[in-house]
């Protein structure tokens, strides 16, 4: 479940720290009061697209953190464990930052991560239903993804992209082969010459390597024996001073010290090992100055050979370093002309095979489709004669092309409803109301919440459109579901905000743009639902009327 929300310099609100509780929560205020932007700003915290609008103005750095209990979350927790995220506490903690100049950033448990990984993560956590939800019910795309997740498809579908993108690859690889004339003696004889330039010498990377190191030592030959030598003298072949026979004499002044002070043995020890380490620096240094050697002529054909090296590379636009992988890439293209009508050959064959995969994990997909398009049918439909639409009648109806190939399969899904006794079903665009099309989007919502790994359940004014009777039926529909998980829905609707456990209102001062949110007491929630009923103007009446309402909700 959410347990809390920290905002800050999100659109009209500088701060706000809000605590969340189980169950059923409704959402209230005025219209404009702001409540739709604490759901922009969780969505925000939970990886949806970082809009600039949301920043508070004049500010240049906006943050939201959300802390959620996961402890009953398993899909969560594997989620977190898989991305290799720790996972010491029942919790986890959600935070993103907006900022005017450059690109947000996003955290998971205080490791940033990406948006898209957020994005990932939060779908798990939190679903949202937004004021435009049934619009999604119009929308090709977003019907499929209904139809999937009603049928569990993930797995399917993943077996269908990952044959989609080895076909699509395959098809780029013929395309290629197809625009390669395999009659260019030119080109033949060309690439022939290059791949011979490159071989005759042997240019690889570690013969390069080894002639600029070589270079290296021999150009700065002055500097390395000027150095060798002044460090032996220092070290060792000074009479008159040198830093081996003063740590000696150190080392017996303090020996003959060290029996009246006992702390200066350890002195002692350490000088000692930096003596022993000096006569191993000077033999080392004995053993480079014997066998140092300034080569003019070497010199002179190193550089010979690396100037060639440097040429070939400007030829082939590549570094010097570069020039193996270049010849690699040279053979691969000669020896594609030269087995063009056999590599294409392969590719079809190739080709043939991936499309049967396709066809047959196609056709697996239409079956599932199907099958659940007709059992989500007769529950949507349910849904919708218990949300006071009788005579209602929904049906998804899945049409195949078999010859189409695209990666999400080769289905088409349309939505079609009958609102009326009689009437035949047509498609959901031109047929349905918008408080028809709320309550068709609300039924949807309600089926496929069931499959949903999802905890928090988000609605923000999905009873747009309805009232009476049926809004009373919405609002028992919500409660249902928050028995089972945390709902929270903004709503404009007495006879749904009386449903909820709890009932936070938001308030905007004229004075003063900034929003307020408090949870309501028994009272309060009496006078902000006969304000709903009555208007600004609260009246005995709709006082008498909102207590009987949250009496006989509760």
């Amino acid at each position: 479940m959410l347990r809390s929300v920290y905002i800050n310099n999100i659109a009209i609100i500088p701060k706000l720290s809000l605590e969340l509780l189980e169950g059923m929560t409704s959402i209230t205020g005025e219209t404009g009061a702001g409540k739709s932007i604490i759901i922009d700003a969780l969505a925000l915290a939970l990886g949806s697209r970082a809009d600039q609008n949301l920043l508070r103005h004049g500010q240049t750095k906006a943050e939201v953190i959300a802390e959620f209990d996961i402890s009953q979350h398993t899909q969560a927790c594997d989620w977190l464990r898989e991305h290799e995220f720790e996972l010491e506490e029942p919790q986890c903690v959600v935070r993103r930052q907006l900022f005017v100049d450059k690109p947000s950033k996003s955290f998971i448990n205080d490791q940033p991560v990406t948006a898209q990984r957020l994005k990932s993560f939060g779908d798990l956590l939190v679903n949202i239903c937004g004021q435009q939800e049934h619009l999604n019910l119009i929308q090709p795309k977003k019907r499929v993804e209904i139809v999937d997740a009603h049928a569990d498809n993930k797995e399917l579908l993943s077996k269908l992209a990952k044959i989609y993108k080895e076909l699509d690859q395959i098809k780029v690889q013929i395309s290629e082969l197809q625009n390669t004339d395999s009659g260019e003696q030119d080109q033949i004889d060309m690439l022939k010459f290059l791949i011979d330039e490159l071989e005759q010498d042997d240019y690889n990377n570690e013969n390069y390597q080894q002639l600029d190191q070589e270079q290296t030592r021999l150009a700065h030959a002055t500097d390395i024996a000027t150095a060798v030598s002044t460090a032996l003298q220092q070290l060792k072949e000074t009479d008159s001073y040198n830093v081996i026979d003063a740590l000696n004499h150190s080392i017996s002044l303090l020996d003959n010290a060290g029996k009246y002070e006992q702390r200066l043995s350890g002195i002692t020890t350490m000088l000692t090992e930096a003596t022993i380490a000096c006569e191993e620096a000077v033999s080392e240094l004995t053993s480079i100055a014997d066998k140092l050697e300034f080569d003019p002529a070497r010199l002179n054909e190193i550089e010979q050979k690396l100037t060639v090296y440097h040429d070939l590379a400007r030829k082939h636009r590549c570094e010097p370093d570069e020039l193996e992988t270049k010849l690699a890439s040279l053979h691969d293209r000669l020896d594609l002309i030269l087995n063009r009508d056999k590599k294409l050959a392969a590719l079809k064959e190739d080709e043939k095979i991936h499309l049967n995969q396709y066809h047959k994990l196609a056709a697996k997909l239409s079956q599932k489709r199907i099958k659940s398009s007709s059992v989500l049918s007769k529950s949507i439909s349910k849904h919708l004669k218990q949300l006071n639409l009788p005579n209602a009648m929904f049906k998804i109806n899945c049409e195949i092309d078999k010859t189409k190939v695209s990666v999400n399969g080769q289905d088409t899904i349309q939505y079609l409803v009958s609102t009326n006794k009689d009437e035949p079903p047509g498609p959901i665009e031109k047929i349905a109301s918008g408080g028809e099309l709320s309550r068709i989007s609300l039924a949807i919502q309600l089926e496929i919440n069931n499959l949903l790994s999802s905890s928090v359940l988000i609605f923000d004014e999905v009873d747009a459109g309805i009232s009476g009777e049926t809004a009373d039926i919405v609002g028992n529909k919500l409660k249902s579901l928050g028995e089972n998980c945390q709902v929270l829905c903004i709503t404009h609707l007495p006879q749904v905000a009386s449903k909820a456990r709890h009932q936070l209102k938001v308030s905007k001062s004229d004075s003063h743009p900034a929003i307020e949110l408090n949870y309501l007491d028994s009272d309060d929630r009496i006078k902000e639902l006969a304000r709903f009923l009555s208007g600004k103007k609260i009246t005995k009446e709709s006082l008498a009327n909102a207590a009987v309402m949250l009496r006989e909700s509760a």
